[in-house]
C-alpha cells in the first residue's frame, strides 16, 4: 500500500477484516492480519516481510481476528519496533 501511513494501512487492514468477519457463508470465518510501514525509499523488504509476519503473529496469540501492526523508521527497518498496537488501538476495534 504504496504512500499510506501506519494509520491508513491498520484501517484498510480492519475494513478486509470485518468484511470476511461478516461474509455470507455457511461458516463462520474470521482473518488475523500483521502489517508493518517503513518510510518512503529504496529499502531491503527481507525485514520488512519479518516485521509483518510478526505482526501477524501476535494478531494470533492475541486472540485471532483482530489486526496487529508495527512501524519502522527508514533507520530502524529490521530492528525492534518502535510502536506496536493491536486491536485496542482506538478506531481498531473489533466490531
Amino acid at each position: 500500500m504504496p504512500g499510506m501511513d501506519a494509520d491508513a494501512v491498520v484501517d484498510a487492514a480492519e475494513r478486509l477484516r470485518r468484511l470476511v468477519e461478516t461474509g455470507d457463508t455457511s461458516i463462520p470465518v474470521t482473518v488475523s492480519l500483521g502489517a508493518t510501514t517503513a518510510a518512503p525509499g529504496p529499502q531491503d523488504p527481507t525485514p520488512l516481510i519479518a516485521a509483518a509476519d510478526a505482526a501477524l503473529y501476535r494478531s494470533k496469540r492475541e486472540g485471532r481476528n483482530r489486526v496487529t501492526a508495527t512501524t519502522h523508521t527508514a533507520s530502524a527497518v529490521g530492528a525492534v519496533p518502535e510502536q506496536a498496537w493491536g486491536n485496542e488501538r482506538p478506531g481498531a476495534g473489533v466490531a
